[in-house]
């Protein structure tokens, strides 16, 4: 049970971060938001298959990680065994800062 407490707590943790560089990023914004009441991640995750907890760490390198999209069970790897870490990067625009929002 600790072990699952900590794989979602490291999965909420790369939720949150803030970034920037090359990858498909989620971009919200209040605008977006505006359109409709739900947004769906579905593309952009990073995953990657064990149990290495350093991975939590928002200074590990996911570049070699696989793609997948959530909504297709083919894009996942054919060895995955229901262990492994998921990330996806997103920004958050300033036009919700001091806004509620809920993952």
């Amino acid at each position: 049970m600790n072990g699952i407490f900590v794989v979602i707590l490291a999965f909420l943790i790369s939720l949150i971060q803030l970034t920037a560089g090359k990858e498909k990023l989620v971009n919200l914004s209040l605008n977006e938001l505006h359109k409709r009441t739900l947004v769906y991640f579905t593309s952009g995750w990073k995953y990657i298959p064990g149990d290495n907890r350093n991975r939590a760490s928002q200074e590990f390198n996911d570049s070699g990680w696989i793609e997948v999209n959530t909504m297709q069970n083919d894009s996942f790897p054919a060895e995955w065994e229901g262990t492994g870490w998921f990330r996806l990067h997103f920004t958050i625009d300033s036009s919700l800062y001091n806004k509620s929002v809920f993952l």
